[in-house]
C-alpha cells in the first residue's frame, strides 16, 4: 500500500481516537488491535486481480 511504501511511522484512529501506532513494518507484520487487522486485510493487493475485499465499519 502507499502508506507502506512511503511513510516509517503509523498512526491507526477510529471514531477519532488513536487505537494503534508505531513502525510502519511493525504495525503491518504484527497488528494488534482488530481495526487495525480489518484495514490491512481491506488494503488492496495491487498484483491480485479477483479477490474480494471487505468492507470495514
Amino acid at each position: 500500500s502507499v502508506v507502506r511504501a512511503m511513510s516509517s511511522s503509523v498512526v491507526v484512529m477510529q471514531f477519532g481516537r488513536v487505537v494503534e501506532q508505531g513502525a510502519t513494518e511493525q504495525i503491518y507484520n504484527n497488528p494488534r488491535e482488530p481495526y487495525t487487522k480489518a484495514l490491512i486485510s481491506a488494503a488492496m493487493d495491487l498484483e491480485t486481480s479477483d479477490v474480494e475485499y471487505e468492507h470495514i465499519d
